[in-house]
């Protein structure tokens, strides 16, 4: 049972994506990707590859790259039925990268004016 749920107040400057792969609609999620930019910052958080959902911060010093792959070896995935490890850390460094390019893209799309 559901007892709260709170949204937080998006700030000015702070974008996020989301992007789910599965099977079918409505199926658990073979990976779940979801990015948060704000200002120079960026939050990637994984589900559906490790036990639960894991949440990292790109460091500064660190290419995009060479960061998300990290990351996806990290989570340490495991074949399935539903998807090999392989396919999961492929995921993630795609889609990953995608995310991060478009969040980071939007220039403050959240609070433009609508109309």
């Amino acid at each position: 049972m559901i007892t709260e749920v709170r949204f937080p107040v998006s700030h000015k400057n702070e974008n996020f994506r989301f992007h789910e792969v599965s099977m079918r609609h409505g199926d658990f999620a073979i990976v779940a990707l979801a990015v948060r930019t704000y200002g120079g910052d960026i939050d990637l958080t994984i589900g559906g590859v490790a036990d639960r959902p894991v949440r990292r911060s790109l460091p500064g010093n660190d290419t995009q790259a060479s960061w998300l792959n990290h990351f996806a070896w990290s989570l340490n995935a495991q074949d399935d039925a539903h998807a090999s490890a392989v396919y999961r850390r492929h995921l993630v460094r795609e889609l990953g990268a995608r995310l991060i390019n478009e969040c980071s893209a939007r220039k403050d799309d959240n609070h433009a004016p609508q109309g």
